[in-house]
């Protein structure tokens, strides 16, 4: 039988003779990120960052049983109060968390500066983020003042007009 002979071309040689003389480049330094953008980064491995991401999960699922409830007449006449403490206090927890990852998100290099934050705010994640909380913003905008004590939205607007 014939032996096929695979013949190499010098070229070849030459280049990998070349890249194993060249120094290795050195290692990447590592970026040392603070204490809260680990514990805000899901991809952290951080033990800290896990509890985070689960309690946020939780406090979620727990807004969507709330809201669900309140569709239920009695239930709603039962603990509306209650729901309407909750539903304020998680908001601002969702707000305090979005502004605190918008003030950390410049220590990854894709967000740093103007138009690093301004791709920051146009994420897909922080999209979803400002969508758990600006309804509420806007419910507690347009009915501010439905007490009698402070202005209503529509008179403010209305004076913006004139």
């Amino acid at each position: 039988m014939h032996q096929r002979q695979v013949r190499r071309l010098p070229h070849r040689r030459k280049r990998r003779r070349a890249a194993a003389e060249e120094p290795a480049a050195p290692p990447a330094a590592r970026v040392q990120h603070s204490k809260l953008y680990q514990l805000l980064n899901s991809s952290s491995r951080a033990h800290g960052s896990v509890l985070f991401d689960r309690a946020l999960l939780l406090l979620i699922l727990a807004n969507v049983y709330v809201d669900v409830m309140l569709t239920v007449d009695e239930w709603a006449a039962q603990h509306g109060a209650a729901a309407k403490v909750f539903e304020t206090v998680s908001s601002l927890l969702f707000i305090a968390e979005y502004i605190t990852r918008f003030c950390v998100a410049g220590e990854r290099a894709k967000f740093r500066g103007t138009a690093g934050r301004w791709r920051f705010v146009t994420s897909w994640a922080s999209i979803v983020d400002l969508c758990s909380f600006i309804p509420w913003i806007a419910e507690k905008l347009i009915y501010w003042g439905e007490d009698g004590d402070v202005p209503s939205t529509a008179y403010v607007l209305s004076l913006i007009h004139i």
